[in-house]
């Protein structure tokens, strides 16, 4: 038994609980709906009672009040039929006293007996002492008519009971005292046993003394008749009412509860996934309103920050990419500088320390001499120039070459660096021709930039043929201008999938030819800086090669916007 007191309050708290789990669970319009409608359902419930009470009342004071006129009119009627014995048993012509048999008693009882045949009322006289057998009270009039005696109560009495057929009625019974008009036939105590004017004897009552009552029974069975009705309509009434106010409290609580809130969860949950401009509409002014709004300012204060931060993260990031930039470019510049500027540095240490020998020994011959200061110029300009082509070209590749475009006619400007390359060709029997197409568009570009690309072109042309022709073309296809420079000299021996190392730095395809290896890098890198593309064609070795590159066409609006969206990032 203690064990089962024990686990009885653990199991109630258990229950509890995972009650509790279960309805945090529910929607809160659900919550809402489970809390309202009981409320309802009990309030409701008390105004239907209390309505079907107050009905039940008003019906039971209706009988009430009937039966009481009724019982009154006959007391009225019983004192006045009292009042005229003497004029109803006095024969007018001869003046003798003859019973006509309408005493009280008599015409109450007629009167009762007829209003009992035509109505659902039964309504007689009775008495403890009562005369005729028709009068014998019941087993609640003796009750009453006790307690009449016992109290002297001069008030009517009401209550309720059911008859013999087990049928609810209402009774109502209404005290007769002796009065004076009652003592010819009722008499007093002296006059007891003589036989009045109707036969009976006196009982000998004394005036106040309970002679009997009125007694009306009224059926009951119509009221509750119409109290079930009225509560069965009262009932459906009831559950429609019910029904509807849960109904529209749920098209309420949607409209303004589950609505707004559904929102600004929803607008929660895309913020979440990282649309940070998501916003709750503020449809109201009430305390959804203010939710929506303060959301809103909340969610604008997110975006302008995580906006801030992006800003930083991405200034950090291009930072960080400048500094990989710096660093790349610092290792690029040692590798060239320290690749590069071997070759001429040893030619002019061994040059010096031969000279400085020939100055120690003697030897300061003028041939010796003129040799000695050709390779130390040679190779001190070789440095010089390896160390300008390092510097550019790392400024070109890091961007930070500032390029003045402008509107240029493309086919102008080729065909003045040709007249100034025509001389170098014809020293090496070469030919330029030229296939430039008439009323191009203007390009936007860099024009000392674009000048340096077609003049290494067509100088490395010159320089990698012995003989032949070399054709210099310009033409539109689609939205660009394509430039191209085409000889017969050695061609390219590379397989096509490394031409690109034709544009890497430094790289020089044939270890005979002099120069740096930087200018097809440059070349590149100017070209790209314009939005071009710059590549090789060839056939094989010896079979000649084609370079050409590409410059797209844009207006001077597209030019400008594209330069500031440059700029922006």
């Amino acid at each position: 038994m203690d064990n089962a007191k024990g686990i009885l309050p653990i199991i109630c708290q258990s229950i509890y609980t995972k009650g509790i789990i279960v309805f945090s669970k529910i929607k809160l319009g659900t919550k809402l709906l489970c809390f309202i409608a009981p409320i309802l359902i009990v309030v409701m419930g008390i105004v239907f009672t209390w309505v079907i009470k107050r009905e039940e009342n008003l019906i039971r004071e209706e009988i009430r009040k009937k039966t009481e006129v009724l019982a009154q009119k006959l007391e009225i009627v019983r004192e006045y039929i009292a009042d005229k014995q003497d004029i109803i048993n006095t024969d007018p012509e001869t003046g003798n006293i003859t019973f006509k048999h309408l005493n009280p008693a008599r015409v109450g009882a007629a009167i009762s007996k007829k209003f009992s045949e035509s109505t659902n009322y039964i309504m007689k006289q009775t008495s403890l002492d009562y005369r005729n057998p028709e009068n014998a009270p019941d087993e609640y009039e003796i009750k009453m008519l006790k307690k009449f005696q016992a109290t002297k109560n001069k008030n009517a009495t009401w209550g309720e009971g059911y008859d013999e057929d087990g049928k609810k009625i209402m009774r109502y019974m209404f005290p007769l005292y002796i009065k004076e008009e009652c003592m010819p036939c009722h008499g007093k105590p002296e006059y007891e046993g003589e036989v009045d004017i109707t036969g009976y004897k006196k009982e000998g009552y004394r005036l106040g003394e309970l002679r009997g009552a009125i007694s009306v029974v009224a059926p009951a069975e119509h009221m509750e008749a119409v109290i079930k009705t009225n509560s069965l309509i009262l009932f459906i009434i009831g559950i429609v009412s019910t029904i509807s106010v849960v109904f529209l409290t749920y098209l309420l609580i949607r409209r303004f509860v589950k609505s707004p809130l559904s929102r600004t969860v929803a607008a929660t949950r895309v913020i979440a996934k990282g649309d940070l401009s998501k916003r709750v509409d503020v449809e109201s002014g009430d305390e959804f309103g203010e939710l929506a709004e303060s959301f809103n300012i909340m969610a604008e204060s997110i975006e302008e920050k995580t906006k801030a931060l992006e800003e930083t993260s991405n200034n950090l990031e291009k930072a960080n990419e400048g500094l990989r930039s710096l660093d790349k470019m610092k290792d690029n510049i040692i590798r060239d500088v320290s690749h590069e500027l071997k070759s001429p540095l040893a030619q002019l240490r061994l040059a010096l320390e031969l000279w400085s020998e020939d100055l120690k020994e003697g030897r300061t011959d003028r041939s010796k001499k003129e040799l000695f200061d050709g390779i130390i110029k040679e190779n001190i300009n070789r440095l010089n120039k390896t160390i300008e082509n390092i510097l550019e070209l790392t400024s070109l590749e890091s961007g930070r070459e500032d390029y003045e475009k402008e509107s240029t006619q493309l086919k102008e400007l080729i065909v003045q660096v040709v007249k100034s390359s025509t001389l170098l060709a014809r020293e090496k029997d070469l030919r330029l021709k030229s296939q430039l197409t008439d009323k191009l568009p203007n390009v936007f570009i860099d024009r000392q930039g674009i000048t340096r690309v077609v003049t290494n072109l067509i100088d490395n042309a010159i320089k990698y043929s012995d003989s032949g022709e070399i054709l210099i073309s310009l033409q539109q296809k689609n939205s660009e201008l394509e430039f191209s420079v085409k000889d017969s000299g050695i061609g390219i021996s590379l397989p096509k999938d490394q031409y690109y190392k034709l544009f890497e730095r430094f790289y020089q395809e044939n270890a005979t030819t002099t120069g740096a290896g930087v200018g097809l890098s440059i070349c590149k890198a100017i070209i790209e800086a314009h939005g071009g593309e710059l590549r090789a064609e060839s056939k094989g070795n010896g079979k000649g090669s084609t370079f050409r590159f590409t410059l797209p066409l844009v207006t001077e609006r597209e030019h400008l916007v594209k330069d500031q969206v440059n700029e922006e990032g």
